[in-house]
């Protein structure tokens, strides 16, 4: 069919996504713009020092291009829900970059505090996994710099690689199914991930 009679509105983000792969430059393009408010929406919930909010746009519609590029439904559940991985991670990799550039512990609170929910419907935080260390509360964590990259590191240097993946997804708010999709493993494969991470917080 010409490009004339597409009616890109019509067409489900998965098949947007395949006939972008296939050199539709006019179906990325509508991607690109159907997704930018998502995008927008995203870079709110984050703070980056010296920069300013078109930065973080920037770098979550370079999340959302990846999205587009590396899409595999076959192990992924929906497109949106997979740009949103790739979004926020790409937010989250330009906020840690910003954080051990300029040592700015206020990027940390940001990602120790985010709110995770599990597929109980319990609600968590980063900090919830953490090792326990006296008198520990968001204005510590704020104004003690040192504490926070102490946290970072003893959390991170424990994990394996697939168990920082799925710790990554995890704090993102995807429940084990979700994950388990995007991995290409069992929801008890994700379980038994979680409770490693958390016995190796201990």
């Amino acid at each position: 069919m010409g490009d004339e009679k597409k009616n890109y509105k019509e067409y489900s983000d998965e098949l947007l996504v395949d006939m972008a792969r296939h050199g539709d430059e006019k179906a990325e393009d509508f991607l690109l713009k159907k997704y930018k408010d998502f995008v927008r929406s995203k870079a709110r919930a984050y703070f980056l020092v010296g920069g300013d909010s078109d930065d973080l746009i920037q770098e979550g519609m370079i999340g959302l291009y990846n999205a587009i590029s590396h899409y595999d439904e076959s192990k992924a559940s929906s497109f949106m829900t997979y740009a949103a991985i790739c979004i926020n991670n790409k937010l989250l990799s330009a906020v840690s970059a910003d954080n051990r550039k300029k040592n700015e512990p206020l990027n940390g609170y940001v990602s120790l505090y985010s709110v995770i929910t599990d597929d109980a419907g319990e609600e968590a935080s980063l900090s919830d996994v953490l090792p326990d260390t006296d008198n520990v509360n968001p204005e510590n964590i704020i104004l003690n710099e040192e504490q926070e990259k102490l946290a970072r590191k003893r959390l991170l240097g424990k994990l394996s690689r697939l168990e920082k993946e799925i710790l990554s997804y995890y704090l993102e708010g995807m429940s084990y199914s979700e994950i388990a999709a995007i991995i290409g493993k069992t929801e008890k494969s994700v379980d038994n991930a979680i409770q490693r991470i958390r016995s190796k917080m201990k």
